[in-house]
């Protein structure tokens, strides 16, 4: 049990680190810190209930008051790390809400003509890389969110002004500074970064 709840948040805070990702491994640090904290605070709380402390009044009396403050540091640090996890979770609520409103937006317009021959390949949102400060939607302040969109086209087709009607439906529609940055691929299937908007 104990494997479960620190292995797979530790293994993360390795991937974070290994793929320059930091605030991945801040939040899973923090995790890892929260099961540790907890299994202390339960081990301390089974061990007293089963009756493993000093037999004599005197040192039973100084175990007791030790434990207590024990017990209230770990009480208090969790609820502190709590709340961080708390709003990172909110923060990763709000993104992949953003994130299911671009897709949305996208498709519907994939649905309009011009844009009926289009397909869309892959869809990449993103905030920029350097900065680390959240804003109230969970994406890094400073910069506009990016967003990368892979379309499949038939060779030779143009859609120039694509990349800048996606980008005004993701501004008007979530409220966001947005950049729109689209990639097609051609039947040949290279990759040519034709639009941004």
């Amino acid at each position: 049990m104990i494997a479960v709840v620190l292995i797979p948040p530790a293994a993360t805070v390795g991937l974070g680190l290994a793929w320059a990702q930091p605030l991945v491994s801040l939040g899973a640090g923090v995790l890892v810190l929260v099961n540790v904290l907890s299994i202390n605070l339960v081990a301390l709380v089974i061990i007293w209930a089963l009756g493993y402390r000093p037999q004599d009044n005197i040192r039973l009396e100084a175990v007791r008051t030790r434990i207590r403050q024990r017990v209230r540091l770990l009480v208090l640090a969790l609820l502190v790390l709590s709340i961080f996890l708390g709003g990172v979770t909110y923060l990763s609520y709000q993104a992949t809400q953003f994130e299911d409103q671009a897709e949305s937006e996208l498709t519907e317009l994939l649905d309009e003509e011009p844009y009926r021959e289009l397909s869309l390949l892959d869809t990449a949102v993103g905030t920029s890389e350097t900065t680390i400060a959240f804003d109230e939607a969970g994406f890094a302040a400073g910069g506009p969110i990016q967003v990368v969109v892979t379309i499949d086209r038939p060779a030779g087709t143009e859609f120039p002004e694509f990349a800048t009607e996606l980008d005004q439906r993701l501004t008007q529609q979530t409220g966001r500074d947005v950049s729109v940055e689209v990639r097609y691929v051609d039947a040949d299937r290279t990759a040519n970064v034709v639009a941004t908007g």
